[in-house]
């Protein structure tokens, strides 16, 4: 008999990595299903936001709007050479990668919280539906069908991964090693900086934590990965002495660096303290994501989840408590008093937070049925498979393309060697993704208007074309802008149909707009055509243009989506804008 015990021993061990494996290939397969619902829903192109610039960015390795994005624009550079769609779709993929990645950490995070007493079987079901609720929650679907969407997911992905890597260590009773954690969110703050300051009551809760275990040598080595970590801001001057386009600033010394990390581009437009109608708003939109976004009822899981982490797992719920706490309240603090609609957005790093605790209460509350637990999880699937099919309807972009056919139609009516000057991020995203995304219309010299406020900015109209080498001579506004316009023949000069900047300076030069297409054409008093002839050249713009974005069965509640519906309406009634 003793001789037949190790031979048992590994047919045990077999059978349990037959099942391991088996496990392994049926999670494989759900998380194909999950994507291939995102994939169906998938933008082909543009979302009219910032998705443009972050692509235009990946793909020239430029660098985007302040604090410079570095980690976002080296990994969509890596994605870019999918050969795969089009540049914007490859980045939407890259979305949809990171919010899997992050469904994936949390279920092995809550997975390690559940009661072991139930079945494997009752518990992978559970976690199933809980599964479709993640993916369902309609602001993150959402961020999966947009370029500007690896932002969020990707500070969802470090949460998530720093809440399973504390787990962990609290799990194991031991010490938890300190360099993962802090080196995680060192690159999350090379992301985005301002969410990952908000870690500071969670990083300081866990080494009081473990306070006992630090030393001179394991502070001097955290301290070395969280370099390491913040390390890929260097991307901001070493690029910066190439200047490829996009480019916001001038990182290439202190002063400009500065600038750009510490995005003084919005310097007081963040207060610590607003007015109470913003908050009235903020509760809002915050209502609205809880309420809404997210499965009704589901969040109210949480209050049974906070009791079952704390009866279960008390240090684990302090830790996440800090964390949840310190974004929380960034997010409500920390805010631009006209953006109170990105509010769902900003709140994307807690999804994770969010669904962990409602899931141990929902978990919870399941276990005190002892009888029709499987009648209970099968109707559960049954509702969250009908939300995640409602928000597939509410959030599918398999159709929009209004972004893409909206800069393509502006450039088309534009001459070769012309200066484009752009306001408004409907037409800047755009244009940037079609030239530096894309490729085309390398002939075109385009800025956008707010650049010329700074010398950098007249400096890259001077790099793109030899002719303009002229506006470095003088260091006057006024000047600069009389040059601008001094080439009409060479250098027609094009406006968008927003002209408000630079309206005051152009009014004291002789001329006037003339609208062409989608833009304004600047033109001596004397060559402005009579009506007659414009309603002409408008027909025939139109004739020529693509409106597969003008889908009426798609969602176009986003305001600039709106905006750029308003552009077309003005044209087809050939109504000047003002």
């Amino acid at each position: 008999m003793e001789a037949l015990k190790p031979t048992l021993g590994n047919s045990r061990n077999r059978s349990a990595a037959m099942v391991g494996s088996v496990g392994w290939v049926w999670s494989v397969l759900f998380f194909l299903f999950l994507w291939d619902i995102l994939l169906r829903a998938q933008n082909p192109g543009l979302m009219a936001d910032d998705s443009g610039e972050f692509t235009a960015a990946s793909c020239r390795l430029g660098l985007p709007h302040p604090p410079g994005y570095p980690i976002l624009c080296l990994l969509g550079r890596l994605t870019s050479f999918l050969p795969l769609g089009t540049p914007a779709f490859r980045l939407n993929l890259l979305s949809q990668a990171l919010v899997l990645g992050a469904l994936w950490i949390c279920l092995k995070t809550v997975r390690s919280l559940l009661d072991n007493g139930k079945s494997e079987t009752e518990v992978g079901f559970f976690l199933l539906a809980m599964a479709f609720v993640f993916v369902g929650c309609r602001s993150l679907f959402a961020q999966c069908l947009t370029a500007k969407g690896c932002v969020y997911t990707l500070t969802l992905f470090w949460t998530c991964l720093s809440v399973w890597i504390y787990r962990t260590g609290e799990k194991g009773g031991a010490n938890p090693n300190p360099y993962l954690l802090f080196f995680i969110w060192a690159l999350g703050m090379a992301n985005h900086w301002q969410t990952h300051m908000a870690w500071l009551p969670f990083l300081g809760f866990w080494v009081f934590q473990n306070r006992n275990w630090w030393d001179g040598r394991t502070i001097l080595r955290t301290m070395s990965f969280m370099i390491l970590g913040v390390s890929p801001y260097l991307y901001l001057p070493l690029r910066g002495r190439i200047e490829p386009l996009p480019f916001w600033g001038e990182p290439t010394h202190w002063p400009g660096f500065q600038w750009v990390l510490s995005r003084r581009l919005v310097a007081g437009l963040e207060p610590l303290s607003l007015h109470l109608e913003y908050y009235r708003t903020f509760l809002d939109q915050l209502g609205m994501v809880l309420g809404r976004h997210w499965l009704p009822g589901f969040v109210l899981g949480m209050i049974p989840g906070v009791y079952f982490l704390f009866i279960q797992h008390r240090r684990f719920l302090a830790g996440i408590t800090a964390l949840l706490l310190g974004v929380g309240t960034a997010v409500a603090l920390v805010h631009e008093a006209q953006n109170t609609y990105l509010v769902p957005l900003y709140l994307i790093s807690l999804c994770g937070l969010i669904w962990l605790v409602g899931v141990c209460g929902w978990w919870g509350l399941l276990g005190k049925f002892r009888n029709g637990r499987w009648i209970i999880l099968l109707t559960a699937l049954l509702i969250v498979s009908a939300w995640l099919d409602h928000t597939y309807q509410l959030e599918d972009k398999s159709r929009y393309t209004l972004a893409d056919d909206f800069a393509e139609n502006v450039l088309q009516e534009i001459p070769k060697k012309s200066l484009f000057i752009a306001e408004g991020d409907h037409y800047v995203m755009g244009i940037w993704y079609e030239l530096y995304g894309r490729g085309l219309r390398p002939d075109l010299v385009f800025e956008p208007g707010v650049f010329l406020l700074h010398d950098w900015g007249w400096r890259q109209i001077a790099r793109q074309d030899e002719d303009w080498k002229i506006l470095g001579d003088t260091p006057l506004f006024q000047e600069r802008l009389e040059i601008l316009l001094g080439q009409p023949l060479r250098h027609p000069f094009f406006y968008s149909l927003d002209n408000i900047k630079l309206r005051p300076a152009l009014a004291r030069l002789p001329g006037g707009w003339r609208r062409e297409g989608l833009a304004y054409r600047w033109v001596d008093p004397k060559a402005v055509r009579p009506d007659g002839f414009l309603r002409k050249r408008l027909a025939t713009a139109l004739s020529k243009q693509r409106f597969r974005g003008r889908d009426p069965k798609v969602d176009l509640a986003d305001p600039s989506s709106g905006v750029i519906l308003d552009y077309y309406r003005d044209e087809y009634s050939g109504k000047p804008k003002e």
